[in-house]
């Protein structure tokens, strides 16, 4: 149920996060961790080793 889940959105969520990450950051304020284990989960699931959304958003 959560491969699935994250595996369809994970292009969407990488695509907002790197657009608006002021955006999703008030919209998810409580739940910046549950965007952090999302986005790792899925930049996991791609194959990619670096998390350059994740590391973008926790930078800015």
């Amino acid at each position: 149920m959560l491969q699935p889940a994250t595996r369809i959105p994970t292009a969407p969520v990488t695509a907002v996060t790197m657009t608006t990450p002021s955006t999703t950051t008030t919209i998810l304020r409580p739940g910046m961790e549950v965007v952090r284990w999302m986005v790792e989960g899925a930049a996991r699931a791609v194959g990619r080793k670096r998390c350059p959304s994740g590391r973008w958003m926790l930078e800015r």
